[in-house]
């Protein structure tokens, strides 16, 4: 049996009271239970006498109902069953061993005044510790606390210093599974996790139950079980089940690598290679992937916006000095207000009668001061370059490798350009279909009105709709205007 299952209910006669759960949890919850050593009282009407009765914190708002309920099935209790909230399973499971019951006990003397879901002591210490106020706090019992209300305020900062930590612990946890899929090129299975990530970062509340997501959009009932089932205890098993498998771990490792896709790793993994040394003693690779193996470190390590703002100094300098008429500014997650950026994505607005090839000659000057060290796409020679990918490094012993990507657009395109390249990426798929549905489209170059489709086909381009400022497409697409910091999920 897995480490994981430690007998931490050995000694336990657990009857799991079914109101208020659902089928979904009940089931996951008595199979944690019996996984775990624990005996399940499923008919409480026998000679087993109850350690535990867990209920659901709904339950709590009707004492006398759940009262009724546990006599009518002639449960089998003494004065040392105790009856405790699901959350004292979850902290059971997460910590491995029996924990202490006291701040999860439902008392069955109900009184409409007493707070029940509150670990007093700890949380009157954490207000007294914080709280500048000398005002003594009177304090009931281990189950019960009634608050003076000057002490409502430090209550509420409190509570708000605390929310978000289920909705990160959720994200994350379905983020390795986004990640794991995507790396194997099961872009569908990812995206429906990119989805149900973006919902909950829109959601804008602490999730604490199932009821909570199990009617947000892009959450369907399969994923609202394995929200539940990481709120209840603290991770989801398929998340072992499938980022420990050793062909998931080591695709995913490869596919890090810049210039290499699902396909290409999974044929390096096929082939025997299981380290990124034996990518650079073994594999046929491109130059682009030389250059990803040799940086691989600098890459993968994320920058500070200073660090940002100061690459974009060294090519806004550069441009200048190429065409002084061009509009540079930062976009990608930068723009989107991201403390810690993967990249520098910058674009260059440049007036739709300039002709000379500015990109390239921005490149040029970049390169010959040393500031951009290697190329990640191939330079043109027709004078058309638009797209730059590449690896730049600032002066200085202790600077890191850093990829740059710099886009040229010209000012007509300037809105539908700043918001592409603003992403994010789930942004910009759910607003490209909001458009479609409204028999529009929505490009990095423009938004077009009147177009007509067959299923997935466009059969009429229709006409380009003036969008002088992102502001003008929102307000074309019928959508309220959402600034850069507010576009990293999806609609």
């Amino acid at each position: 049996m897995p480490s994981e299952y430690e007998l931490i209910f050995s000694d336990c006669y657990i009857y799991v009271y079914p109101v208020g759960l659902g089928k979904k949890r009940l089931s996951l919850f008595e199979t944690q239970i019996i996984n775990h050593g624990g005996k399940l009282i499923n008919e409480p009407k026998g000679n087993l006498v109850a350690t535990h009765i867990v209920v659901d914190d709904s339950v709590t708002q009707n004492i006398e109902k759940l009262k009724a309920d546990l006599n009518n099935e002639n449960c089998k209790c003494n004065e040392r069953t105790k009856v405790v909230r699901t959350q004292w399973l979850s902290k059971c499971l997460k910590e491995k061993k029996l924990a202490e019951t006291c701040e999860y006990e439902v008392s069955l003397s109900y009184d409409k005044n007493i707070i029940h879901h509150v670990n007093t002591k700890n949380f009157l210490t954490s207000i007294q510790e914080n709280s500048s106020s000398s005002e003594s706090v009177q304090e009931t019992n281990d189950t019960q606390l009634s608050p003076p209300k000057k002490l409502k305020a430090d209550i509420a900062q409190t509570l708000r210093a605390t929310m978000g930590q289920h909705n990160q612990l959720i994200i994350g946890e379905l983020q390795k599974l986004a990640d794991a899929f995507r790396s194997s090129g099961d872009q569908w299975r990812a995206h429906g996790y990119d989805k149900a990530i973006s919902a909950i970062k829109a959601y804008g509340k602490e999730i604490t139950k199932f009821e909570d997501v199990a009617s947000l959009p892009n959450i369907g009932q399969r994923m609202a079980a394995k929200i539940q089932e990481i709120l209840e205890f603290g991770k989801l098993r398929k998340v072992d089940e499938i980022c420990n498998d050793e062909k998931v771990k080591v695709v995913e490792l490869f596919t890090k690598v810049w210039g290499v896709g699902p396909a290409t790793a999974e044929s390096w993994y096929l082939q025997g290679y299981r380290t990124l040394n034996d990518l650079l003693t073994k594999a046929n690779l491109t130059k682009q992937q030389k250059i990803g193996l040799k940086y691989f470190d600098e890459i993968q390590d994320s920058m500070s916006r200073e660090e940002v703002e100061s690459i974009f100094a060294v090519v806004r300098e550069a441009a200048l000095m190429v065409e002084p008429s061009l509009k540079i500014m930062l976009v990608g997650s930068y723009r989107r207000g991201k403390e810690m950026c993967g990249d520098v994505d910058v674009l260059i607005v440049k007036e739709d009668n300039v002709a000379k090839d500015i990109l390239t000659c921005i490149i040029t000057q970049l390169k010959e001061t040393g500031f951009i060290t290697d190329d990640l796409v191939s330079m043109e020679t027709n004078g058309n370059q638009k797209k730059y990918l590449g690896l730049c490094r600032l002066p200085g012993e202790n600077c890191k490798h850093r990829r740059l990507d710099i886009f040229l657009v010209p000012q007509s395109e300037f809105a539908p350009a700043i918001m592409h390249y603003t992403g994010g990426a789930l942004f910009n798929r759910s607003i490209r279909i909001f458009a479609a549905k409204k028999d529009m489209s929505l490009s990095e170059h423009s938004l077009m009105g009147g177009v007509v489709r067959e299923g997935k086909n466009i059969i009429n381009q229709g006409y380009v709709i003036p969008t002088p400022t992102e502001e003008s497409v929102f307000e074309h697409l019928g959508l309220q205007y959402r600034p850069p910091e507010d576009r990293n999920h999806s609609l």
